[in-house]
């Protein structure tokens, strides 16, 4: 789960919540890695 950080008078900022096992957690996260790098060349 990823939340603004303006939800909690934090901007520019995310609050990364997570509550699962941790393969799925590796996955996701590899997931968001591959998507920053690709808008990081863009």
């Amino acid at each position: 789960m990823f939340t603004p950080g303006s939800a909690f008078d934090m901007e520019g900022y995310i609050r990364i919540g997570f509550a699962n096992p941790l393969d799925v957690l590796q996955e996701g996260l590899a997931k968001v890695s591959g998507f920053l790098g690709d808008i990081g060349r863009g």
